[in-house]
């Protein structure tokens, strides 16, 4: 195994290798934006960019990317459930699993793949064992399918895909930018019926709609073209095609901090019974907000402290650990309530010797002989992870790495 892994995320490695493709075909320009509906198995993501630049090619995030579980494998349980409502959920599953799953490789292979609006001809699967019934259509282990019957399993998805497709556009569109195209990318993107249907939804916003070749690939190809963009040995004489993308998540810790009436929620007050004064728990700091842009490279910076007692004869380490939470909300809470959410913990120790260094005081409420050990925080910022790095007088005693929060993954 690799020393380093790195990640970037699929919808991301599908834009990258399309957007390749177009510039090749001197058909983009500065200023275009376009949507990518990355259409797979499970989930479909949309991700917007903005052409920075052309030669190389430069591009940036304008919108907060969104996605949902509706990709292909959805339309087979679609399919499924017309079947078994067709002839009644009981001699559905009476029948043998391995017949069913033959007639869900016919829908697969004879059905869902070359379905489309330009043909409307009936279809069938076979089910092998399933009595025959003439008025549903149902004759020798045979069951024959109108096109407005399959038509209505594709709508049930095709619907959904859409309303994201819109719902992107819109947010693009309120940055002040005008989508060019939608680019339909991944196994599903390739789907005829799909591709006619948004086609539709969109022929008066003049917005054009594209399959690529090779779609179900894109994100093989964007990932490699992605990791020699990254390589130290490529590095040097190309930089990366990405510029800049846009948080979903706002990212940020919790602390203790002096109470202040004006700003803080008397349930969240408590008596410091080391520093001698009230306090407020739990008290959100946002290194980074949802819709900020994050640049591959930079690093936020915070710092907090702990209260230790160490004696002179104290030997080995202190351990201390630091969580990093996330939050969806346009506006993130001020303080840590159930929708902050821990995204990853960072655990570091430092040793007694060095702690027993630090200016000591006396509480007055204790009376016992404290130090205040104070650390740097830091968040590494990368394409599809993050690096949580915790320093104490300059030297990095703990860190964690952590991919960024998705909630369609």
């Amino acid at each position: 195994m690799p020393g380093v892994i790195r990640l970037v995320t699929e919808p991301e490695a599908a834009a990258l290798a399309t957007l390749k493709d177009k510039a090749e075909e001197n058909s983009l320009k500065i200023g275009d934006a376009f949507v990518v509906c990355d259409a797979g198995g499970g989930t479909v993501d949309l991700i917007s960019y903005e052409i920075e630049h052309l030669s190389p090619l430069k591009i940036k995030e304008c919108a907060i990317g969104s996605g949902e579980l509706c990709g292909s494998m959805f339309l087979d349980l679609a399919f499924e459930k017309v079947i078994a409502t067709m002839i009644g959920e009981t001699e559905y599953n009476s029948i043998k699993e391995s017949n069913r799953k033959k007639m869900m490789r016919h829908f697969e292979y004879g059905i869902k793949r070359c379905f489309s609006t330009r043909n409307d001809q009936a279809y069938s699967v076979d089910l092998k064992g399933i009595k025959d019934d003439p008025k549903l259509g149902i004759l020798d282990d045979t069951i024959q399918l109108s096109f407005e019957k399959i038509r209505v399993v594709f709508d049930h998805i095709s619907l959904k895909i859409s309303a994201l497709v819109a719902d992107q556009i819109a947010e693009v569109s309120g940055k002040g930018l005008t989508v060019k195209a939608t680019l339909l990318v991944g196994g599903f993107g390739e789907n005829r019926y799909l591709y006619d249907h948004i086609e539709k939804c969109h022929a008066k916003d003049a917005i054009q709609v594209m399959q690529v070749n090779r779609a179900w690939s894109s994100i093989c190809r964007g990932a490699t073209l992605w990791g020699l963009e990254h390589s130290n040995l490529t590095s040097v004489i190309s930089s990366p095609t990405v510029v800049s993308r846009i948080s979903r998540y706002s990212y940020g810790m919790a602390f203790y901090r002096n109470y202040d009436a004006s700003r803080h929620l008397v349930e969240d007050r408590f008596w410091d019974t080391v520093e001698g004064k009230y306090k407020a728990r739990d008290q959100m700091v946002w290194l980074m907000k949802r819709g900020e842009e994050v640049k591959e490279g930079r690093v936020l910076k915070t710092a907090c402290y702990h209260m230790v007692q160490v004696g002179f004869w104290d030997s080995g380490l202190r351990t201390f650990y630091t969580n990093l939470y996330h939050n969806e909300d346009a506006r993130p809470p001020t303080r840590k309530i159930d929708a902050v959410r821990p995204l990853c913990t960072v655990k570091y120790s430092v040793d007694c010797s060095r702690l027993w260094l630090e200016d000591s005081f006396k509480s007055s409420d204790t009376k016992k002989e404290h130090r205040k050990a104070i650390f740097d925080l830091f968040i590494l910022l990368g394409n599809a992870a993050l690096d949580f790095q915790v320093k104490y007088k300059d030297e990095l005693i703990g860190h964690v790495k952590a991919e960024y929060m998705d909630k369609f993954t």
